[in-house]
């Protein structure tokens, strides 16, 4: 006789996945994660005078959009953070130039980098923890 009920147990945990928000909440977890890292590396790159862009930047609340994709923002809205970043003409006659310290795309790059990794032992877990 054929011992079906690992078989059903496992139905049941898989149905109970994919009836639940647990894809979604997987989803929003990792992206508060990334974004969460995303922080800790710009702001270390962040030049201080008296620290005010550097405490400037911002994390959205998590949007759900059609299609079941997320979106988070981060970002920082002091006006001179685009120039910090990417650089600026400087001078009366603003021939100069001003490097940019490019805080947020090397930051970005860096994620990248590791987001697979990342993805795997999020992977991992969640299975772990729903069919054990």
């Amino acid at each position: 006789m054929l011992d079906m009920s690992g078989l059903d147990e496992f139905t049941k945990k898989l149905d109970k996945a994919s009836r639940g928000q647990v894809v979604g909440d997987l989803l929003q977890e990792f992206l508060l994660e990334l974004v969460y890292r995303l922080d800790a590396k710009v702001k270390p790159r962040t030049p201080v005078d008296q620290g005010y862009l550097r405490r400037m930047f911002r994390i959205s609340s998590i949007k759900e959009l059609p299609g079941g994709f997320y979106s988070i923002e981060y970002f920082n809205n002091t006006y001179y953070a685009s120039f910090i970043e990417n650089g600026h003409r400087t001078g009366k006659d603003k021939t100069g130039w001003v490097e940019g310290k490019f805080m947020l795309k090397i930051s970005v790059q860096e994620i990248e980098r590791e987001m697979q990794q990342f993805l795997d032992r999020k992977l991992e877990e969640a299975l772990n923890k729903y069919f054990g």
